[in-house]
């Protein structure tokens, strides 16, 4: 657009330039001519006020010319600013696209590390997956590895409480001496009196033995031997080992 603007001003003054060339060329002519029917004597009035018409046509045409010229002149100028206007404009255009570009590059730089920090993001992502799948795997061994630990500790503690009660059963005087009466020491003394005789024994006789008892508590311990198995009443009032206590004594020698 500029450049159609520069070319219609360079045409403009250039068809001014001709014309005003061209008018000032018929003035000098016409000039000429009166200056020389002036100097001939025998020119005729007629002739003269012919030439004098003339002359006063192109004055009014010079001047015609000379004020097309002058709105020319005031287009060309309003043209010119015109254009100074829009060089102006252009020029703001410019800087505000250099600003831009500016702008954009710093977007791009921004971007730019923005998407290397997103790549190392996913790397370091990536490398804590491969590490929790890792741990997991472990972790899965070792769940694994307790499982069988615990189904052995399962296996050898139900063997062991098999063994234990099976030691508990041939050892029952021991059990009971030690999870009923672990302090109290007559009723050792009351088996060790039973045990001894293979017929029984009476109650009167075990009162006998087991000095420092009283008999009601001798009484009592008598029955709490016979609740656990470990004497048996033969004819009312005489006491025995109870088979489990006679092979527990006989395991024991």
């Amino acid at each position: 657009m500029l450049q159609g603007i520069k070319h219609e001003i360079d045409g403009l003054k250039l068809a001014l330039t001709q014309f005003s060339d061209d008018l000032r060329n018929q003035v000098n002519e016409m000039n000429s001519l009166l200056d020389q029917s002036v100097a001939e004597a025998d020119v005729t009035n007629s002739e003269l006020t012919n030439i004098t018409h003339v002359l006063d046509q192109l004055r009014l045409t010079i001047r015609d010319k000379e004020t097309t010229i002058a709105k020319k002149e005031q287009e060309l100028s309003s043209l010119e600013n015109q254009e100074r206007d829009e060089n102006s404009i252009l020029r703001k255009v410019e800087a505000e696209l250099e600003e831009l570009n500016g702008e954009m590059t710093e977007l791009e730089t921004e971007l730019t590390a923005k998407q290397e920090k997103d790549l190392t993001l996913k790397q370091t992502i990536n490398s804590l997956k491969h590490s929790l799948s890792s741990k997991e795997s472990e972790l899965n061994s070792a769940k694994n590895e307790l499982s069988t630990l615990e189904q052995e500790f399962l296996v050898k503690k139900a063997e062991k409480e098999a063994e234990f009660e099976k030691v508990r059963t041939e050892n029952m005087i021991f059990n009971y001496l030690l999870t009923e009466s672990a302090s109290e020491l007559p009723e050792a003394e009351i088996i060790a009196v039973i045990a001894e005789s293979a017929k029984g024994v009476s109650t009167e006789i075990i009162k006998e033995k087991v000095k420092g008892t009283s008999a009601v508590m001798v009484f009592r311990l008598i029955k709490q031997l016979e609740a656990a198995g470990l004497i048996q009443t033969r004819d009312g009032d005489t006491y025995s080992p109870s088979p489990s206590l006679a092979n527990a004594m006989a395991n024991d020698k």
